[in-house]
């Protein structure tokens, strides 16, 4: 679930949003409608919200003020406003989406959408970028959960309990070591940018194992593991060179 704040001082619009977004975008989780800038900016402080609807004249003032925040606190935003007037700040300050008065559920729908791919890509740059500073510092805790970004949410899983990782399309379906099986809404490539390079190797096109659950290997043109789940998964003739020098 992703912190949601609406700032919108038209309360009839407000109201309408909150009604669309409640029926089409689950995944946001709206923490309330703020409708001057004083409690808006106090709101941003205290819930540190991952998106804000923000329409950007409140009280026939600008309250673009409030976006300076993001220097503190990072969000995404969305423009909400009578008229595509606003249009070149919204590029400006680089929201994800602009949305135009009176509100359809569909345009709704398609800018939480579009909100959330854009904030799980963030997620996965943060957790990539901690996974790899802490496999390179001592100095800093090892990251020991992933957050696994599904069509229903997330699923946090123990990176040290993923025995593989199958592509499957444009998906992948990540197997662990508690005969779990998790089909995440992203490509295997993620997933290969994102597990630290230690641990983890992608030993085909279609899979990545985690070098600590490989229970066999046998030869041959590239060779076979068995993993510790009983799955047997060949190696590509062309990495297998580059697999067996890790265990030398």
């Amino acid at each position: 679930m992703y912190k949601t704040l609406i700032i919108d001082d038209i309360t009839t619009d407000a109201k309408s949003l909150k009604r669309k977004i409640l029926a089409t975008c689950p995944l946001l989780d709206l923490m309330g409608v703020f409708v001057n800038i004083e409690d808006a900016q106090q709101a941003i402080l205290e819930f540190k919200p991952d998106l804000i609807f923000i329409n950007p004249i409140i009280a026939k003032k600008s309250s673009l003020s409030i976006l300076e925040i993001k220097q503190q606190i990072a969000f995404e935003t969305i423009f909400t406003a009578g008229s595509e007037k606003y249009s070149i700040n919204a590029i400006k300050y680089q929201a994800i989406d602009y949305l135009v008065k009176p509100y359809t559920s569909k345009a709704v729908q398609l800018a939480g959408k579009n909100a959330l791919q854009k904030l799980t890509e963030n997620q996965v740059s943060r957790q990539a970028e901690l996974i790899a500073r802490s496999s390179h510092n001592d100095r800093i805790v090892a990251i020991e959960k992933i957050a696994i970004p599904t069509l229903d949410g997330f699923v946090f899983i123990c990176i040290s309990e993923i025995v593989r990782c199958e592509a499957n399309g444009a998906y992948t379906m990540i197997y662990t070591s508690r005969k779990e099986k998790v089909l995440a809404s992203k490509n295997i490539k993620e997933y290969e940018d994102i597990l630290p390079k230690n641990t983890f190797f992608r030993i085909h096109n279609s899979h990545i194992v985690n070098l600590n659950r490989i229970h066999k290997y046998n030869k041959g043109r590239g060779g076979t593991v068995i993993m510790e789940d009983g799955s047997h998964i060949e190696v590509a003739s062309r990495r297998r060179s580059y697999f067996l020098e890790l265990f030398q």
